[in-house]
């Protein structure tokens, strides 16, 4: 969660909704990655 003022940063963005979206967020958090999913 970000305050005002603040910049969010994410490693990823997943843009797309489905399994295949669902499944790559998925796999990156797992691998520490920080997460954005965005649906279209």
């Amino acid at each position: 969660m970000t305050t005002p003022g603040t910049v969010a940063r994410y490693d990823a963005v997943v843009v797309g909704g489905g399994h295949n979206g669902l499944v790559s967020a998925a796999h990156l958090a797992r691998a520490g990655w920080s997460v954005l999913p965005a649906a279209a």
